[in-house]
């Protein structure tokens, strides 16, 4: 092989990186302009009312200040709505029910679950966040040990098309349950999907609303207040 050989070989592999990371740039383009074309995810099931819906803001607090990270909304179907309903309005206190409400709502089997990104986070520091999330969940007896370490072992890989670029403010994340179904979309703020995939199992939903319900939860607190706020205000 002479030094010409060399060249043209080095040509060749630039050629192929190119292409690799243009088919990349448009197959997200390709799923962002195919959730254009009708709604990103069917939400028609879903019950309305004060019962059937909490919020929050998650903050990173510091010495002297606190940090806006991401705002949280949950909501879920009639069922669970009903059953919320019921124990918001049996009369006993609200710290009385909590545990029963957060219960309820962690077993919900048609929720969704939408998150906005307030801040620039790195996906290094994303992904502790969530294996800490996890990690509560099964500290709570909700998922067993080998459930925990497959999560834990894959969200560098479920995020990956974030490697480089990281969670930009503005982006949302949204996770559907149905059933036995879990379907999670993260839609960047320039409206690309970077991550679609649906898992199957009880185990898969259980993992994300217990993160947000299990008594260790730092959302679980600023939920259940929006509930009771919010019902409150509905009588």
């Amino acid at each position: 092989m002479g030094a010409g050989d060399g060249g043209i070989l080095q040509a060749m592999k630039r050629s192929l990186l190119a292409a690799s990371s243009l088919a990349g740039a448009l197959s997200v383009l390709l799923v962002s302009l195919m959730a254009a074309q009708g709604p990103l995810i069917d939400l028609d099931s879903l019950a309305t009312g004060p019962f059937a819906r909490m919020s929050t803001l998650y903050e990173k607090r510091f010495l002297f200040f606190s940090i806006d990270v991401l705002s949280l909304e949950i909501r879920f179907g009639s069922e669970v709505a009903e059953k919320v309903k019921s124990l918001v309005q049996s009369g006993e206190e609200p710290s009385e029910i909590a545990d029963s409400i957060a219960d309820t709502a962690m077993h919900a089997q048609d929720a969704f679950v939408q998150i906005r990104f307030l801040r620039d986070i790195s996906l290094k520091r994303f992904i502790q966040e969530a294996r800490q999330s996890t990690k509560l969940v099964r500290e709570a007896g909700v998922i067993d040990d080998p459930t925990y370490e497959h999560i834990s072992e894959n969200l560098p890989i479920w995020y990956a098309s974030l490697a480089k670029r990281g969670i930009k403010e503005g982006d949302e994340m949204f996770y559907r349950i149905r059933g036995e179904s879990l379907r999670t979309v993260y839609r960047g703020v320039d409206e690309a999907i970077y991550v679609d995939q649906e898992d199957r199992g009880r185990v898969a939903s259980l993992a994300v609303l217990g993160g947000y319900f299990v008594a260790k939860s730092e959302f679980r607190k600023g939920l259940l207040q929006s509930l009771f706020n919010d019902s409150a205000g509905s009588n």
